[in-house]
């Protein structure tokens, strides 16, 4: 086998790449976004705040993490699935604890389970490239690391996150945000008083 794409595989291939190779290669046409320049225009918005507390990742802490995912979940590129993690002993998930650690402290990742595979879901607007929504399916073994601290990350953003933010925090969501909205608007019908609002959708 040669690896390369025939018949309709191309064919989508070659559609997919013509809708979405500037969206995903954007920064081989522009300058890339930098870091600093960011921090210097919006860090004065940025909270202040002590950094996240991490605890030591173990065994057992994974093993009730791969217990909550869905063993026929996509796989990564590194080709790692739930039911293999699960099979792992303790002393294999130890050893896998122990890179993460190391992933942790120096801030990088194997370029097995780094790199993503963009795959293409329906929108509901139709099967063409451009109403198709490309998610990005990373390796199990990232998903089960962030799966092991996502309760940490929720705990810290606590500590500073506005109120009015809704989106990926416990016992809230938007529909409060657009419930509020929903009540305003009638005060004002109700009232006869005017009121003026923008909705912005990031597409």
């Amino acid at each position: 086998p040669t690896g390369e794409l025939t018949g309709d595989y191309a064919t989508m291939d070659t559609l997919l790449r013509d809708e979405w190779q500037s969206t995903f290669c954007l920064y081989t046409q522009l300058p890339a976004p930098i870091w600093e320049r960011f921090e210097e225009r919006y860090g004065q918005y940025f909270p202040r705040t002590e950094a996240m507390q991490r605890t030591a990742l173990t065994p057992a802490r994974l093993r009730e993490i791969l217990r909550k995912m869905k063993p026929g979940t996509s796989l990564g590129v590194d080709g790692w699935s739930v039911p293999e993690l699960r099979s792992w002993c303790d002393e294999l998930l130890q050893r896998l604890c122990d890179l993460l650690h190391t992933i942790e402290k120096h801030g990088t990742w194997p370029e097995a389970i780094a790199k993503g595979l963009v795959s293409p879901l329906p929108k509901g607007a139709g099967m063409k490239a451009g109403q198709v929504r490309p998610i990005t399916v990373m390796s199990v073994i990232y998903r089960l690391w962030a799966g092991a601290r996502v309760r940490e990350l929720i705990e810290w953003q606590e500590t500073w996150l506005a109120k009015q933010i809704t989106s990926y925090r416990p016992e809230a969501s938007c529909a409060e945000t657009w419930w509020e909205q929903a009540l305003l608007i009638e005060e004002a019908v109700l009232f006869d008083e005017p009121r003026l609002g923008l909705n912005f959708d990031f597409e």
